[in-house]
Formats: C-alpha cells, structure tokens, sequence
C-alpha cells in the first residue's frame, strides 16, 4: 500500500485479482466510496446528490433496462441478465463511476456474488473458451443485490437519469480505442 498525501485521502493497491473483481477486492476503510479506473479522472466540479429530507440518501442516476436504452446492446444485456440472479423484477441499470457504494453492503454482495459465480462456474462446459473478457460484480449486480434484501431504497434514491439527467463525477482522459487496446495488451501510438 502507498500513500498520498492530498486534500482527499488517496491509497494506491496492487491488485490481487484481475481488475474485473476491482469491486470486490478493493481495501476500504471507509463507510462510503466510488470507483473509478485509470482512463478516467475526477471532474474539475464534483457534487454528489443527496435527499433533501431527514434521511439524506444519495441520489443513483440509472438507465432504463428496456429496449430503448439496453437491450440492443450485447454488454448492456449481458450485465443486466447477470445482475437479475439477485432480483428478477431489477429494471435498472447503474454505471459502475455514478454509484456511491456503502461498505457493509458491498462486502455482504461480494460474498454472495462470489458463491453463486462459483456455482455458476460449476455448470459451464470446461471446453468453452470465450474470448470476451469476463464479467465481474457490477454496481448493476448491486443494486439487484439490495432489492433482493429489501434495502435499496431505504439507502438509495435512484433517478431516472433518461428523465431528470445525471452529473459526470469523472471524465474519460483516454479514449475507449486507448483502454481497449490497453486492456488486450497492444500498444497504440496517439499522435
């Protein structure tokens, strides 16, 4: 582990795992905390958005699950069908960088994920070699998680972010054709 010293609290980790088990595998000392990769930076202007009442929970833009939003696209489909083995009803997609992750809550849905991927594991084929990078926890998976306990609302407020907008927390400082190429390995020269 290294330190920063910042006006924010900064640790750099070596993973233990491949980076899509980041959620799960990540050390946290704090009750609350966000993601973010390497191909992104914080925003110059960040205000997360809570409740105005006496509970002040933190407003969690999502995308409809529907046809409009979700269900052309392979990736969308694909994390949306892996996050309903929690709760079948879930209609909503989290960007992984939007969600506010409560601790507690992220180590009690890691445990679970990890347990029901491993019994998914058990049915696959052995002979299957999928070239597709793996799908690891997901704050999509989390929130399905949540409403499987009956707590997602009484931590979150979810908003419509097709309705009522969403802020960027963070801004992509590489483009997808540099994190892709990273992720498989190449280099690629940008002039």
């Amino acid at each position: 582990s290294f330190r920063i010293n910042a006006s924010l609290p900064i640790s750099i980790e070596r993973r233990s795992q491949p980076d899509y088990m980041d959620l799960c595998t990540a050390p946290v000392e704090t009750e609350w905390f966000m993601m973010i990769n390497s191909y992104h930076v914080l925003a110059p202007h960040v205000e997360l958005l809570f409740t105005e009442d006496e509970k002040r929970k933190p407003v969690i833009p999502f995308v409809p699950a529907d046809d409009l939003h979700c269900t052309t696209r392979h990736r969308c489909q694909k994390i949306h069908k892996a996050s309903q083995i929690f709760a079948p009803e879930n209609n909503m997609l989290v960007q992984d960088f939007d969600m506010l992750f409560r601790t507690e809550e992220r180590d009690t849905f890691c445990l679970e994920w990890i347990q029901r991927s491993a019994d998914q594991a058990e049915l696959l084929p052995t002979t299957q070699i999928s070239q597709e990078k793996p799908l690891g926890p997901t704050a999509t998976s989390f929130v399905s998680y949540l409403l499987k306990m009956g707590i997602a609302n009484d931590l979150y407020h979810f908003s419509d972010s097709t309705i009522f907008g969403a802020r960027d927390n963070f801004q992509r400082e590489y483009s997808e054709e540099e994190e892709m190429a990273a992720a498989s390995g190449a280099l690629l020269l940008s002039g």
